[in-house]
């Protein structure tokens, strides 16, 4: 299946995890903003803020620094951007990353010079992502979406002094 063909349109993906989150819980979708090119995504507008994004460049592996090619996908993640220290927020929520990913259930992503992997990034990323396509591929991609964000949204607060939404 070709990239575009897996994620059946990656904003109407992007629609799709935020109907299933309105469902979930409606006032959940109060700070979410779409943007679309050149990549979908629904983000909450803060320094650090929550992401529900369909990507299919390359990506950082969860297991270090090396590239892979897990596209397409959805991810969903925590962004720390400027203004903000980046750096030390993510210092900060690094220090609980194995509670933090006991309660999320699996490993995640942890990215701390930003998806290009150089120091010089002032963007950190903690993310959770799921292929679009394959026998990996959850059966319902815009359910998964939902669960994670509303997940995410549930245990990162614990762990931040900062307003997500």
């Amino acid at each position: 299946m070709r990239d575009r063909d897996a994620v059946g349109g990656r904003m109407e993906l992007i629609l799709d995890v935020l109907s299933a989150i309105e469902q979930r819980n409606p006032t959940a979708l109060d700070a979410l903003h779409l943007r679309h090119p050149p990549t979908p995504y629904a983000f909450t507008r803060k320094p650090a803020h929550l992401a529900i994004a369909c990507q299919i460049g390359r990506l950082l592996d969860r297991a270090g620094p090396a590239a892979t090619s897990l596209r397409p996908r959805l991810s969903v993640q925590l962004t720390l951007e400027k203004p903000e220290p980046t750096h030390q927020l993510f210092d900060d929520i690094a220090r609980h990353r194995n509670q933090i990913e006991a309660r999320v259930g699996h490993p995640m992503t942890w990215l701390r010079h930003g998806d290009d992997g150089k120091a010089s990034t002032e963007r950190c990323i903690i993310r959770s992502f799921v292929r679009a396509n394959g026998p990996t591929a959850p059966v319902d991609l815009a359910e998964w979406g939902a669960r994670e964000y509303l997940t995410l949204a549930g245990v990162f607060p614990d762990y931040l002094e900062l307003d997500l939404g």
